[in-house]
């Protein structure tokens, strides 16, 4: 079995005089694993400069492969391979903006979390499996031993400083 890495994937944006319009998620992306792409629901998110959130994911059997976005703003991009036949722990960065129109494809078995590094940041999620809150899990952001650009003082929810450091964490993937 061939594991899956995260890969973007650029984005054609058509300009005229009204605007743009970008397609961002096409089904025959993946031709060959179509019946686990199914999108099953599909989050925005917005962030003021210097949110922080993540490290996310969902465990079996919730797991979930996600099409990230960024639709306004910038924001870096941090996943941690959770798999253990994968490269386990590795970190995987990418700049997300607007600017550079991209889908981020994001296997199931990553953790993911990101920094709003504009003043303000939007992003769509496309998930391959529905929302459940007793799957839903994370590890800590300063945990997983990436610098976060250095950033002082992040803005981080209550909910993502407890969750547990990586060390600690036992892998379902």
């Amino acid at each position: 079995m061939i594991m899956e890495e995260p890969k973007l994937i650029d984005l054609k944006e058509i300009k005229d005089s009204r605007g743009s319009f970008t397609k961002i998620y096409n089904s025959t992306w993946q031709k060959e694993d179509l019946d686990s792409n199914n999108i099953h629901e599909i989050y925005i998110t917005s962030s003021r400069k210097n949110v922080i959130r993540g490290i996310h994911f969902q465990i079996p059997p919730f797991e979930q492969k996600k099409y990230i976005t960024c639709i306004e703003g910038t924001v870096l991009d941090v996943l941690i391979d959770l798999r253990k036949n994968g490269n386990y722990g590795k970190i995987f960065v990418n700049y997300l903006s607007e600017e550079n129109p991209q889908t981020l494809e994001v296997p199931s078995g990553f953790g993911h979390g990101f920094l709003s590094i504009s003043e303000f940041a939007k992003l769509t999620y496309g998930v391959t499996s529905s929302y459940s809150p007793k799957h839903d899990v994370g590890i800590r952001w300063d945990s997983i031993g990436y610098d976060w650009l250095e950033i002082k003082n992040p803005i981080v929810s209550d909910r993502d400083l407890d969750h547990p450091v990586f060390e600690e964490f036992i892998t379902p993937f």
